[in-house]
């Protein structure tokens, strides 16, 4: 899929002079990424699936037909009381459990959506320079339901800001400004859950290349802040399929 998808992109770019090897070679590689993994880690996944599934038909099985003695309320309870007992009250699971701590937030959707809306033909060097010139203060909930699926993001804007925004750069100013804070309260949430206070903060993706919300990330969080690669996806895919085959 990616070899053709890649073959298609150089054929159709090529005709405006805009090949680009990199984005090829790039799209080669997930593909390839791709088809390994589909062929390795389905089949594992589904075996396990089929094993839980079979175990935990068994004990459903058992407890309706009474055969387990037990009721699923009171198997729930004894499996919390096992929990519970292993640690203190301050530490009560962590030594035997994993928590994976995720929290959706909004990102580049804004500002993507902003340019289609505003500048599609400015570059985002173009717009980021607009907004390093912005003297714009306005700042939007970032993560509001209004933002979520607008017809329209510069109308949300708009309505958000009381129609107080002027110039392109005020409008992209105000939504890294936004952004930027709404991070600093995931952190802040993040923190106060976990009891830990964390001195670094990770970016991932294509918003990683973006230096100023980099910087307006930094100084509204406090963190220093680390920019990852852009290609996370394919090394992600890479990584997986190295663990894979160990």
């Amino acid at each position: 899929m990616g070899v053709v998808g890649a073959v298609f992109e150089v054929a159709i770019e090529a005709q405006s002079g805009r090949t680009s090897i990199k984005g090829a070679a790039l799209n080669v590689l997930r593909g390839l990424f791709a088809c390994a993994l589909i062929g390795v880690l389905p089949v594992e996944l589904y075996k396990f699936c089929v094993s839980l599934q079979n175990s935990f038909a068994g004990d459903l099985t058992r407890i309706f037909s009474g055969a387990q003695g037990s009721t699923i309320g009171e198997i729930a309870a004894f499996i919390l009381r096992t929990v519970f007992t292993l640690g203190t009250p301050t530490e009560p699971v962590l030594k035997l459990l994993f928590f994976s701590y995720q929290k959706n937030i909004m990102g580049m959707w804004l500002v993507n959506e902003l340019k289609r809306d505003l500048c599609p033909d400015m570059s985002f060097p173009e717009i980021v320079k607009a907004a390093e010139n912005s003297n714009c203060n306005i700042l939007v909930d970032a993560n509001a339901p209004e933002f979520l699926s607008p017809r329209s993001m510069k109308a949300a804007f708009d309505t958000a800001t009381g129609g107080n925004l002027q110039t392109i750069g005020d409008y992209f100013r105000c939504a890294y400004r936004s952004l930027a804070v709404s991070y600093r309260e995931a952190l802040d949430e993040l923190e106060h859950n976990t009891g830990r206070a964390y001195e670094k903060l990770y970016i991932v993706g294509g918003g990683a290349k973006n230096q100023f919300l980099n910087r307006l990330t930094e100084d509204a969080t406090g963190k220093q802040v680390i920019a990852l690669p852009s290609e996370a996806t394919a090394l992600g895919n890479l990584k997986i399929q190295l663990e894979v085959m160990k």
